[in-house]
């Protein structure tokens, strides 16, 4: 009884992406500072000021309707779940929101991963043949070499060369996610200059794993045309 009330939690969440179901709401909770000018003599020289920081929506998630209810509970009756892809992109979103950089890296680095085997998986039931033989064409865990060559020798189609804006975010995610791995500090390279990266870099990486998401989508409805 527990688990598939799990099960159809994670399913609204993944139909509505709000990202914030089956967690807890610490991301709620925003850092609070106070700052105030002093002079030499730490006497106040103005009022105290009060700052607040907080992260809210990104534009994907939905309203829970009657439409998004419906599929629900038809998924839920037959048995599905929420694809790991789709979980860990959430999960990456909460983590963002609470600051937590690292962990928002390993999780998106983890849908992007998810979502090439999921494709594979898909093309390969497609195509009738094993999902093994489909793989042969992808590079273990070389993110940047399957989302290029690796995809278009399965789909026809390289993530690099229809979206390298989103790509080049996707390589700067892959390269802070392999520091953070070895230990190290999560650095990316933009516009020349090294950094941490900010909160508007995180989301333009979240960003951009939701955009290899509506990619692979819409390879699968122009092949499912033909």
């Amino acid at each position: 009884m527990t688990e598939n009330l799990n099960r159809l939690m994670r399913l609204f969440r993944w139909w509505t992406s709000q990202w914030w179901i089956t967690r807890d709401r610490s991301f709620m909770e925003a850092p609070l500072r106070a700052a105030l000018s002093i002079n030499e003599l730490g006497e106040p020289l103005n009022q105290l000021y009060g700052y607040a920081t907080n992260i809210g929506t990104l534009g994907y998630e939905r309203l829970l309707d009657e439409t998004i209810f419906t599929r629900v509970c038809q998924a839920f009756a037959i048995g599905r779940d929420i694809p790991i892809s789709a979980g860990a992109f959430l999960d990456s979103i909460y983590s963002h929101s609470l600051q937590n950089t690292r962990q928002s890296l390993f999780e998106a680095s983890i849908a992007c991963e998810s979502a090439i085997q999921e494709a594979a998986a898909h093309h390969a039931a497609t195509l009738q043949v094993p999902v093994e033989e489909l793989e042969r064409s992808l590079k273990g865990s070389d993110l940047l070499f399957n989302l290029d060559r690796g995809v278009k020798s399965i789909l026809g189609r390289s993530f690099r060369e229809d979206c390298p804006e989103q790509y080049d975010w996707i390589r700067k995610l892959w390269a802070a996610r392999g520091r953070v791995a070895h230990g190290k500090s999560a650095l990316i390279v933009h516009d020349g200059q090294r950094r941490t990266p900010t909160p508007e870099d995180r989301v333009a990486m979240i960003h951009s794993v939701h955009r290899l998401f509506f990619w692979f989508q819409s390879i699968r409805s122009e092949s499912s045309q033909q």
